[in-house]
């Protein structure tokens, strides 16, 4: 299986749950790899594809051989949507499928972490979904803060206006004060799921 890890947008907590995940896969007996196509904001090493190379070794001792440049294969200084951060440069697709496929060709579930929310652009063609068409499943992760429930029904109705089916995972980080006042709107959503406490579900 190939899963898509996106968001409503940065700092959501895509790394976070996509390393979660990977460990809940791992304690199931799967073994898992994780990709980053694109990380910007780097000025030595990529700090979340670092985050997911490592952890992922410990997991699958087929990794061994894997490097960052696999995990991480586009990486920009600028810390900007792709679309801007590559400058003139063109996007390599064709360098980020290979490395998909590297990397599927070692484990049982390999998830693909997106780079800021859904619709970033990547260039003057694609945005971030085009990683759902490639993806089994999309998990649209989404905050538990004020305004959620705006960015959440929008980003939702523009990924199935786009014919592309998706769960949402709802990353909890002040549950109570969320229980309270948003709960009851998000309990109306299909196919929608409450991080951490959902997670043995995936």
């Amino acid at each position: 299986m190939i899963q898509y890890i996106t968001a409503t947008g940065t700092d959501v907590g895509k790394t976070y749950i996509t390393l979660e995940l990977l460990k809940e896969y791992a304690k199931r007996g799967l073994k898992v790899a994780a990709i980053k196509p694109i990380e910007t904001g780097v000025v030595t090493l990529p700090i979340d594809g670092t985050k997911l190379l490592d952890l992922t070794k410990k997991l699958n001792p087929l990794l061994e051989s894997i490097t960052i440049e696999d995990v991480v294969p586009l990486q920009y200084k600028l810390p900007a949507a792709p679309f801007v951060a590559k400058g003139d440069a063109l996007i390599d697709y064709g360098l980020i499928l290979q490395k998909i496929e590297k990397l599927y060709g070692l484990c049982d579930v390999l998830i693909i972490e997106g780079a800021g929310g859904a619709f970033v652009p990547i260039d003057e063609t694609n945005d971030m979904t085009y990683f759902c068409h490639i993806a089994d499943e999309t998990l649209l992760i989404t905050r538990d803060k004020l305004g959620t429930i705006s960015d959440t029904r929008a980003y939702s109705k523009l990924l199935t206006a786009q014919n592309i089916s998706h769960k949402i995972f709802v990353n909890l980080r002040e549950e109570q004060a969320f229980n309270l006042i948003t709960k009851k709107y998000f309990d109306t959503f299909k196919d929608l799921y409450y991080f951490p406490k959902d997670l043995y579900k995936m």
